[in-house]
């Protein structure tokens, strides 16, 4: 199973991004935005600071190939 990581997840895309993988089954989906957040799998950066930046876990594959034209068919 990947990983995918989600930078920007409380934006409109990172929404929606989040929303279809979840719909297509994927299970390890870690999100990160400069928001508060409860819930499973968040992580709170500030992206202007890189000590926050470093807290975010980079073992990820992201293909956005497959993600934005896997759904084309």
């Amino acid at each position: 199973m990947v990983k995918i990581a989600i930078i920007g997840s409380k934006g409109f895309i990172g929404k929606h991004i989040e929303w279809y993988l979840r719909q297509r089954g994927e299970k390890e989906i870690f999100t990160y935005d400069c928001v508060d957040s409860n819930e499973l799998n968040y992580r709170k950066v500030d992206l202007s600071s890189e000590e926050s930046v470093h807290t975010i876990d980079v073992n990820f594959l992201l293909d956005l190939r497959v993600l934005l034209l896997g759904s084309i068919k």
